[in-house]
């Protein structure tokens, strides 16, 4: 069940990175960032009243896991605000293996925060996704644009955070319902973010313009984090990010045909690399 979830979770991912690079044509990376957050929330609320009438427990919440979807929200505000920040400066193709680099910092914060142990295939699994990630790097320091150059280096502060909410992700969905989590979450990000929005020019103008296709990215936000919580609930944190970064081969293939991004080869050569850790990572779930 955590390893289907875990895929599934990369799909919904590839698709809400692609969507998510075709914002940042029309909304700064603050707008967007809160864009992400809001234009959830519908879908949340729908999904949340179908779940109460279905006679689902989802509004079981402790005080400890409110404290959890605090911190979370704290991380994860950080986390996309960078995220769009890198995907604004830089190529998709380019960006995303950095974003991929979050199962690195975990081998470090994973067992700190939760408490889950790493095993040598673990570490294996974790070390290829960071090495795909360096191979991609090598040569771009005097051929890449200066914004590419810029953009990986918050790309992988955004991997940082990331860890941080993939480690309060786990504790989050062994304490609520991944729905449940999932919306607290991404209220409390939307209402963090909310104040730096506002302060832009035409904010609301700008947002409203976009809002078809915000939408859309907010469905698929959706259907990633259910999805991602879901999985946590059965596997360990770096094992669940390392599947899910699958989604980066599906983004870089998709940089190409849709917004005709170079270098291709290089770049799924790096994901191949990844998806060897990605491998590992499974083999050592099979084995336990």
């Amino acid at each position: 069940m955590g390893v289907v979830a875990a895929f599934i979770a990369a799909a919904f991912a590839s698709a809400r990175d692609l969507t998510s690079k075709k914002i940042t044509f029309k909304l700064d990376g603050t707008l967007n960032t809160f864009g992400s957050f809001a234009f959830a929330l519908p879908f949340y609320l729908v999904a949340l009243i179908i779940a109460y009438f279905a006679g689902m427990n989802v509004f079981d919440i402790s005080s400890a896991a409110l404290f959890i979807i605090v911190l979370r929200s704290l991380s994860d505000s950080c986390a996309e605000w960078t995220r769009m920040q890198a995907l604004t400066l830089s190529d998709i193709s380019l960006v995303v293996p950095f974003l991929a680099l979050a199962p690195v910092f975990l081998m470090v914060t994973s067992p700190l925060i939760t408490g889950d142990p790493l095993t040598p295939y673990g570490i294996f699994g974790l070390l290829a996704v960071t090495a795909g990630g360096l191979y991609l790097y090598r040569g771009q320091e005097g051929t890449a644009k200066k914004a590419n150059r810029k953009g990986i280096f918050i790309a992988i502060l955004a991997s940082f955070f990331f860890s941080l909410n993939h480690c309060f992700d786990r504790l989050a969905a062994q304490r609520l319902n991944p729905l449940m989590a999932s919306f607290l979450m991404t209220l409390f990000a939307a209402l963090l973010i909310l104040p730096f929005a506002v302060r832009k020019e035409d904010s609301v103008s700008k947002i409203m313009k976009a809002k078809k296709i915000l939408f859309g990215r907010g469905a698929l936000e959706m259907g990633f984090m259910i999805c991602k919580l879901t999985a946590l609930k059965y596997l360990q944190a770096p094992y669940v990010v390392s599947m899910t970064a699958t989604a980066m081969i599906m983004s870089i293939i998709g940089g190409r045909f849709f917004f005709g991004e170079k270098e291709l080869g290089r770049r799924l050569g790096a994901g191949i690399i990844i998806f060897a850790g990605v491998v590992a990572v499974l083999f050592d779930i099979i084995r336990n």
